[in-house]
């Protein structure tokens, strides 16, 4: 008859974590082996599998906003083969050696992904075939609106800022007004890629003036070309113009407007 082998109940615990180890250790060594042998899968249109984790977008430095529709196919870190549209809205082209943040049509859902980990790219909108994904949203990006608005947020923010001052006592810009605002930033600026849509995120994300900087905004205007301050005199008289009430406060900026750029 065989025989019988006892454990002392101190040993249990220890003979356990021993198994759960071993366990362990099997599971690490085959995944170890299904990464190195490559692609595993192909996934087309499935929603119901995890992407892998390709790290945040929030980390990078500089990211820079964009508007392209990408059809992508993508290998992911667990080697899972996917095609999806993606409809990028940032990039950075430093970090990771280049991400892109956008709206993953397959996921439905904000997802990052590495530059180095697209394998083949077309413009969905063109039908374009895209070689250098970083290369293609960074020239992208430079015929855009949203580097007219880097721009001019660079060199006009005191003319951006004394135009947003002359909003209605409620704070408010009618959208005959809005029209007005985004005529005056494409003259001033001389970049006729200013569209509409950027005057607006500039109206709605510009915090208010004060008074007193206000009148320091207008002092450094006044130093200004006379084209200008031309433009930007006939900008805010148009805007108070189109309204049917006009308060004190906007009636005692005009003039000091007026009297500052000596019109």
């Amino acid at each position: 008859m065989g025989r019988v082998v006892h454990f002392r109940d101190d040993m249990e615990p220890l003979l356990v974590g021993l198994l759960l180890a071993i366990a362990l250790t099997y599971l690490l060594v085959q995944r170890t082996k299904k990464r190195s042998s490559g692609p595993q899968k192909t996934l087309d249109n499935l929603t119901g599998e995890q992407d892998a984790w390709e790290g945040t977008f929030w980390d990078a430095q500089s990211p820079t906003p964009v508007h392209s529709v990408l059809f992508i196919e993508y290998l992911d870190a667990d080697g899972l083969r996917t095609q999806r549209t993606v409809t990028a809205t940032h990039f950075d082209k430093e970090h990771l050696g280049g991400v892109i943040l956008g709206h993953c049509h397959l996921r439905n859902a904000m997802r990052t992904f590495r530059a180095d980990r697209i394998r083949t790219c077309t413009d969905s909108e063109t039908g374009d075939v895209v070689p250098d994904v970083m290369s293609y949203l960074i020239d992208s990006y430079e015929h855009s609106s949203h580097l007219s608005e880097r721009k001019i947020r660079d060199s006009d923010y005191d003319t951006l800022r004394v135009l947003l001052y002359l909003r209605s006592s409620e704070g408010q810009f009618g959208q005959a007004e809005r029209d007005i605002y985004s005529d005056a930033c494409k003259q001033i600026s001389s970049d006729s890629r200013f569209a509409h849509e950027t005057s607006n995120g500039l109206i709605d994300n510009l915090k208010n003036m004060t008074l007193s900087a206000f009148k320091q905004a207008v002092e450094r205007l006044s130093a200004q070309p006379e084209a200008t301050r031309s433009a930007v005199f006939d900008a805010a008289e148009k805007m108070v113009s189109a309204r049917r009430v006009l308060h004190a406060t906007e009636q005692d900026a005009i003039k000091f407007i007026r009297k500052s750029f000596r019109i």
